[in-house]
Order: C-alpha cells, then sequence, then structure tokens
C-alpha cells in the first residue's frame, strides 16, 4: 500500500484580455510499476521495497495574446526537485541477487520553457524551446566532470543529466494556401506540414563497452553532438467523407545520423530517414 500527500494549488492574476501571470505548486508522486517491483529475471531484478517517485515544482508562467488572440505565447519558469527517482543501476551484476533498479536521492533543477502559437485561417505555426539546467544531485546518474561517478558535484559547471540535452525544441509549420485561393476545392482540405526538431549535445557515457578504448574516463565524458532534424509530410482532411482522411510523412528527411543514450550501457543509433503512410 502507498499511502502520499500530494498538494496542489495556483493562482492566476488576469488584469486584461491580453495579459495573465499564473503561479502553481504540485507535489506529484508516481508509484514504481510492477515489472520493477516484482520482475524475478536475472537480467532485470526488481525491488520490492521501491518508494514512489516524488517531484515538487513550483512555476511562474506569463502568457501574452495578440492579434486578436490568433497570436498566443507564454514563458513557464520552473523549479523541481526530484526525489526518490526510480532508475536502472548502472553496475547491477548479472546472478548477484541484487536489484537492478533502486531509488535515487535527489535531483534539484531549473527550466525555462518559450512557447508560442500563431493561428490563421490556411496556417498554423507551433513553436517551443526549453532550457534545462540542474542544480544539485544526489545518488543520480548525472555528469561530474571530475570523476566518473554517477554524481553531479554542486561546483560542477557542466549541471547535465545523461543523455538529456540541455537545450530542445520544435518548430511546427502547417500551411494551406487552397484555403484562401479555392475554398471549395477538394484541395481545401490539403495541409503541407514542416517541423523543425533541435536536439542539443547530450552527455551520454559509454559504459562497459570498449571501457578502454582509448580510455575508461574519455569514454565516461562521451558527448553526442547536437542535431536538427526535419520531418515534412501532406494530409488530406475530410476527403469526400467527413472525418476520412490520408497523410503521408517523412521522418527524418535528410536521413542525418545521430544517437542517444538512455538506461543502455552506450548511447544507440537512431532511425535515419523512414516513411509513414
Amino acid at each position: 500500500d502507498v499511502a502520499v500527500f500530494s498538494p496542489r494549488a495556483a493562482v492566476i492574476f488576469t488584469p486584461n484580455d491580453t495579459v495573465d501571470l499564473k503561479l502553481s505548486y504540485a507535489d506529484a508522486f508516481v508509484d514504481s510499476p510492477y515489472w520493477y517491483r516484482y520482475n524475478n529475471l536475472a537480467t532485470s531484478a526488481g525491488a520490492v521495497p521501491l518508494r514512489p517517485e516524488r517531484l515538487r515544482s513550483l512555476q511562474l508562467t506569463p502568457s501574452l495574446r495578440l492579434l486578436q488572440g490568433r497570436l498566443q505565447t507564454s514563458l513557464n519558469v520552473s523549479y523541481n526537485q526530484l526525489r526518490d527517482g526510480i532508475y536502472r543501476v548502472p553496475d547491477a551484476v548479472v546472478g548477484s541477487g541484487d536489484p537492478f533498479y533502486n531509488n535515487a536521492g535527489r535531483l534539484n533543477s531549473i527550466t525555462a520553457e518559450l512557447e508560442a502559437n500563431l493561428a490563421g485561417p490556411w496556417y498554423r505555426v507551433n513553436f517551443n524551446y526549453t532550457f534545462y539546467q540542474v542544480l544539485e544531485v544526489e545518488e543520480y546518474t548525472a555528469f561530474d566532470r571530475n570523476s566518473p561517478r554517477p554524481v553531479v558535484n554542486q561546483g560542477d559547471p557542466s549541471g547535465q543529466v545523461w543523455n538529456v540535452p540541455r537545450f530542445f525544441g520544435n518548430l511546427n509549420t502547417s500551411v494551406n494556401p487552397m484555403k484562401l485561393l479555392a475554398p471549395d476545392s477538394l484541395l481545401s482540405n490539403l495541409w503541407v506540414d514542416l517541423r523543425f526538431q533541435h536536439i542539443g549535445s547530450r552527455q551520454s557515457p559509454i559504459q562497459r563497452v570498449s571501457i578502454n578504448e582509448p580510455t575508461s574516463q574519455t569514454n565516461i565524458e562521451n558527448v553526442e553532438s547536437d542535431v536538427l532534424l526535419v520531418h515534412s509530410g501532406v494530409r488530406v482532411q475530410d476527403l469526400y467523407l467527413e472525418g476520412l482522411g490520408l497523410s503521408f510523412y517523412v521522418y527524418n528527411l535528410f536521413g542525418s545520423r545521430w544517437r542517444q543514450g538512455g538506461s543502455t550501457s552506450f548511447p544507440y543509433p537512431q532511425a535515419g530517414r523512414w516513411f509513414l503512410a
């Protein structure tokens, strides 16, 4: 049984139809899944006494609406305290009887996310960009410039969780000029979409794979370069029948080569150009 007190509160100040300011606080939790607690496979042994993950967050969000509401923008700034985060133990030994999952100590961070939306009769533009900075870490897989231990020192200027970029964002555009030129034609329901996705550089350690080539310290300090992915496609809505639609998309249009780490022991190559219809 899990008994957790999870308070949430928000105050919104709206002086006019153009501007509002929101201040919110939340203390949320997520209990560990069955797999993490009771799995008995030798390669992924569970840990029955896992505690729920807890996250405290204090957020300040000013918002602005212009052009008769067609342009909406907001900036969300937050201070976050994660504790008892569940993660896979990187040095767990198969067959040892030790659990492969554990509760981390704590991870304090700040984030700032800018969001903007512009909508018209034949166009839509959505933009978001996030800055994420680690302030303090205890017993969590984050980067320490002076040691291979999964800990961030308070004075370490890198301030990043392993495999998580400090900067990332998206720009999504959709256009349908036929809405203006031929609003009664079949093409008036044809939209062309273009998406730009930026993923900033990530500190992605290489563990237990070629550990001494060239050196274990170099592998621990491995950094994946930032990448800009472009996705594009077309879609038709209400094709002859209301609710019937067709779409064709190309993801990673230019076939960019990039890798992403996570709970794996090294960053995995990601998909190149692929299609979806």
